[in-house]
């Protein structure tokens, strides 16, 4: 079985090096000819752990700009484009409906496409999968939601060791293919949910909604065990909370809020496909509402810490996550800010050489904000959670 992937981005290159390692001949897709040819000379510019690694010693992997040749050429067919959050709520995912697009641009061209089959592994709002499999059930394609629960720096080990497999179809025969494919991906076990496609896709939004209110209310009751001057027994408790199986120690670790974009984007989805049933959403928006205020609790906490601005605060890292260099929806770029605009000056250990792309920042801010080397040790007063 040949797979083909679409869309060149860390998932899209990750799952499709995951899928060469494990047996399959893989070609990857992008507009993009530069990151094609990259791919092909076997380079691939990312932070990612292992996704190199893996490039390198790669034999059946290779990348096309050619999306109908592609499809031509292929037996089952992934996509992970990009899907972004809209002002309004809810996910913009004309990127995956262009992709299904393809298949009949293939078919004019006659190509034949019967029988083949199409993965979605970009996020969803409930009920696409399904018009998609609507448009191209007359080619007899089957059609399937299988949603990755990876998160930037750290995707490969993520899709190895992950804890659920969630797969959304009506057609046993590609179930089947994907249980097996993932249980190559996951040699440790795999515990795979099978499900119809709506289900899988509100399921998904589920899981990082819930994993968004599980980071808020720890970060609400270590604020609180702070406020009680009990900082120093912060972890202890917290661990026998978590030691509880009904609670769950993952995600379970007083810190920054959560960010980036899939934990933000899939609860303001949720929430939207809430209001269509007009269920009450209170619970899942005053989350939001949590995680912002815990960030401003943040920045006083800290200057209430160090008030002298002659002194400057040391920060780990900006980004979202640590291991990458997203700063969307990061609480920790975001106190950084604040704590310029406060007039102090702040320190930042650099791994993923942002010091370059915001130097102009700096500049703006009479360069109090300063940028040095993983393992130097810059002086000043270190924020850590």
């Amino acid at each position: 079985m040949k797979i083909g992937v679409i869309g060149a981005n860390p998932l899209g290159v990750a799952f499709s090096l995951l899928c060469e390692n494990n047996g399959y001949e893989v070609i990857i897709y992008d507009e993009n000819e530069d990151i094609i040819f990259n791919l092909n000379q076997e380079i691939y510019n990312t932070t990612e752990p292992l996704v190199q690694k893996m490039l390198f010693e790669s034999d059946d992997f290779s990348g096309t700009t050619n999306v109908i040749d592609l499809i031509k050429k292929c037996d089952i067919v992934f996509t992970f484009v990009d899907t972004i959050p809209t002002i309004d709520g809810g996910n913009d995912t004309t990127k995956v409906f262009e992709v299904s697009n393809h298949f009949f641009t293939a078919s004019q061209l006659d190509i034949p496409i019967h029988n083949k089959k199409f993965i979605i592994g970009s996020t969803m709002n409930p009920g696409e999968t399904e018009q998609i499999q609507e448009k191209l059930h007359m080619f007899n394609i089957q059609v399937g939601y299988c949603p990755t629960m990876s998160s930037e720096g750290n995707i490969i080990n993520e899709y190895i060791n992950s804890d659920i497999v969630l797969i959304g179809t009506e057609h046993q025969e590609l179930s089947n293919q994907l249980v097996y494919l993932f249980s190559k991906i996951q040699p440790n076990g795999v515990n795979i949910h099978t499900m119809s496609l709506k289900s899988a896709e509100i399921a998904k939004l589920s899981i990082n909604s819930f994993i968004s209110m599980k980071i808020s209310f720890v970060n609400t009751l270590g604020d609180l065990l702070i406020k009680s001057d009990l900082k120093e027994e912060t972890n202890a408790i917290l661990h026998s909370i978590g030691s509880d199986s009904r609670v769950g120690s993952k995600s379970f670790k007083y810190g920054f809020g959560y960010g980036g974009l899939n934990l933000p984007r899939d609860m303001k989805t949720l929430t939207e496909y809430y209001k269509n049933y007009d269920i009450d959403t209170t619970l899942i928006t005053s989350v939001k509402d949590s995680n912002e205020n815990h960030s401003k609790f943040l920045k006083d906490y800290y200057i209430s810490q160090n008030p002298n601005k002659r002194i400057p605060f040391v920060m780990e890292y900006i980004t979202f996550k640590k291991g990458t260099n997203n700063l969307i929806n990061s609480q920790q770029w975001n106190l950084c800010l604040e704590l310029l605009k406060e007039g102090y000056y702040v320190n930042v250990i650099d791994d993923n050489q942002l010091g370059s792309q915001l130097y102009e920042l700096s500049l703006s801010y009479n360069n109090r904000l300063k940028f040095y080397k993983s393992g130097t040790t810059p002086e000043g007063y270190l924020i850590k959670l």
